[in-house]
């Protein structure tokens, strides 16, 4: 037991494993476990203390190799058309998260637009605490995987090998991830004009591009693309971007627009958290009316599917072959 919880009784109880429910995607089923082992977690009297994540507990460990393991096996499972009843749950549940933010763009002394004063640094891995939940790794954000095990990271060098990433609006983060000798991505294309420095050392391996257009302007990325030949995207990966920072229906739509385009079949785009700015009451309700209109547009689409986890949502393209009701 952590000596930081000596003098407090923990329940020692076996956890049995979870089955995945039927059209359960991993993301869904580790939110689940998440769940489970919060309720596990020591208190003191009825206050629960807090930890970065209940998977990180120690005494969890042998549990989470086997969460692990049935992860692996379901990833293999071909992702096919969700049932109308899950699409339909899928979009209010959506609905029933958005919310609205407050953090408004500032101004730099020549009256640009400057992000500066944000966390652009987020690792992929690692176990960080403070900072808020803008400063959790995207290990744990976008894929519900907080654990930083080398079994963690084996696991998602194999994933994420070979793979066409795209970041929306991600600053300097993933560092890690670029410049590990572990991961090896096949690309990884920053989307974000308000990049003022990049740590070019880390980026030796040639994988890395930065295309200095806002992700909303659809056509713009597009060509960008184009010109360096970048393949479409296996994934997406958009943490405290877009649509945090919109603020518009015309800029919520250019933004689902160029996912819907960027998507290779088989991605999936993963974006937290669900909110949208509020600037002005009658914009902010607008854009969470399209926003809500896109998402209803993919979920009727054969194409897609959406669907969430707290404050993460997530589009998946599906094979042709795949796009038949499971």
């Amino acid at each position: 037991m952590n000596e930081s919880f000596v003098g407090i009784d923990l329940i020692e109880e076996e956890i049995k494993l979870p089955e995945f429910m039927p059209e359960e995607r991993s993301e869904e089923y580790l939110d689940r476990i998440s769940n489970l082992l919060r309720d596990k977690r020591p208190k003191v009297g009825n206050i629960h203390l807090e930890k970065n994540h209940p998977q990180n507990f120690p005494e969890y460990e042998e549990f989470m190799s086997k969460v692990l393991s049935a992860v692996k096996e379901n990833d293999k499972v071909p992702k096919r058309k969700f049932s109308a009843e899950k699409g339909k749950e899928n979009v209010r549940l959506i609905n029933s998260k958005i919310n609205s933010a407050n953090n408004k763009q500032r101004l730099d002394e020549n009256g640009n637009i400057d992000f500066s004063h944000t966390n652009q640094t987020r690792d992929f891995f690692g176990d960080l605490t403070g900072g808020g939940n803008d400063n959790f790794p995207y290990s744990r954000s976008l894929f519900n995987l907080a654990i930083d095990t080398p079994e963690a990271r084996e696991y998602f060098s194999k994933r994420l090998k070979d793979k066409t990433i795209y970041l929306f609006g991600g600053g300097n983060s993933i560092t890690d991830l670029i410049g590990s000798e572990e991961h090896h991505p096949k690309h990884i294309v920053n989307i974000d004009p308000y990049i003022k420095t990049e740590p070019v050392e880390v980026f030796e391996k040639g994988t890395y591009e930065s295309i200095p257009v806002a992700v909303q302007n659809s056509e713009q990325v597009e060509s960008e693309l184009e010109k360096l030949n970048i393949p479409k995207a296996d994934e997406i990966w958009a943490s405290y971007s877009v649509p945090y920072y919109l603020a518009t229906p015309l800029e919520i739509k250019g933004m689902f627009k160029t996912i819907r385009e960027s998507l290779a079949e088989n991605g999936t785009a993963r974006i937290t958290p669900i909110r949208l700015q509020m600037e002005d009451e009658i914009f902010y309700r607008g854009a969470v009316d399209e926003f809500m209109n896109q998402v209803q547009l993919l979920a009727d689409s054969p194409e897609f599917n959406v669907y969430s986890t707290e404050d993460t949502m997530f589009i998946e393209k599906i094979l042709p072959s795949e796009s038949n009701q499971s």
